[in-house]
């Protein structure tokens, strides 16, 4: 029978746009891109507006633009953190990381990540070892996860929240201090 439609508070465009993607027969039930290019979607989907304020984009020209001088351990741990962040926790990074992404694909090619790290005010020469270094898997491309977790440091507060999580989480035996043993497990974990 369905869900009771008189429950489901929202305009008529995003109850239509439900009820298609749960028809029970497939045929007629539209893809991922035909609910991407959903108007009531793209309207209300809070796409980032391509503007960045000056303390978040100097913040994450920074954490991007340092993440090659990170030790193995901080990549690590940012990446176990980008792994566990729920995507409401990161939604300016990840609007960000859509609007670098011209072609759409879910990842930055070279040549988006050099126009993203442009656009933040990296200098040159910065640039094109920022690059490589996001790339952390050598594919020629940044996922991103990789994105995510050289970013994180961009929010500041909140990644001291994260960070502290992520100890806390490690610091198995809780006396408020990694052992050899709590940090060969971090790496192990990798």
């Amino acid at each position: 029978a369905g869900p009771n439609w008189s429950f489901f508070r929202a305009s008529p465009e995003a109850r239509q746009l439900c009820q298609r993607m749960l028809e029970f027969d497939q045929r007629p039930r539209p893809g991922a891109d035909q609910c991407l290019g959903a108007t009531w979607l793209k309207q209300h989907a809070g796409h980032f507006t391509g503007t960045i304020g000056p303390k978040l984009s100097a913040s994450l020209a920074n954490a991007l633009g340092n993440w090659r001088e990170r030790s193995d351990l901080q990549k690590i741990v940012s990446f176990q953190i980008a792994a566990g962040v729920s995507s409401g926790s990161v939604e300016e990074l990840n609007a960000i990381f859509r609007s670098f992404d011209k072609d759409g694909k879910g990842t930055l090619s070279r040549a988006e990540l050099h126009a993203a790290l442009s656009q933040l005010g990296l200098e040159a020469s910065t640039i094109s070892q920022a690059v490589s270094a996001l790339d952390q898997n050598s594919d020629g491309r940044c996922e991103y996860s990789e994105f995510l977790a050289a970013s994180l440091s961009a929010l500041e507060e909140q990644f001291d929240d994260m960070l502290w999580d992520a100890f806390r989480k490690f610091d198995l035996d809780g006396n408020g201090y990694l052992s050899p043993e709590e940090v060969r497990r971090v790496f192990d974990v990798m």
